[in-house]
């Protein structure tokens, strides 16, 4: 999970949508935690 939070510090406007569509569908899969980071990076 790490190596996508990196994808999305490196390409945040791109990849930040396609990682909140990801985490809201495998959110059971990725944890709570996981969807705080990619917000606190797309923030």
């Amino acid at each position: 999970m790490e190596e996508i939070c990196f994808m999305d510090y490196i390409s945040a406007n791109h990849v930040c949508s396609k990682l909140e569509k990801a985490a809201n569908r495998f959110r059971a899969r990725i944890l709570g935690t996981s969807s705080r980071k990619i917000k606190a990076l797309c923030a």
